[in-house]
């Protein structure tokens, strides 16, 4: 994957979802999964 498309994806998703995006953005980070890591964290958070 690119990690241009990737960041372009990150900066999105970071906006979208404001809530406790500085966590997302830490674990998406490290995983590398960009939108489906920052997605998959959501769930887990709420959950």
């Amino acid at each position: 994957m690119d990690e241009k498309g990737c960041t372009r994806k990150f900066l999105f998703l970071s906006k979208y979802y404001q809530w406790k995006n500085l966590r997302v953005k830490l674990v998406a980070s490290e995983e590398s999964h960009c939108g489906e890591g920052v997605l998959f964290i959501k769930k887990k958070f709420w959950e």
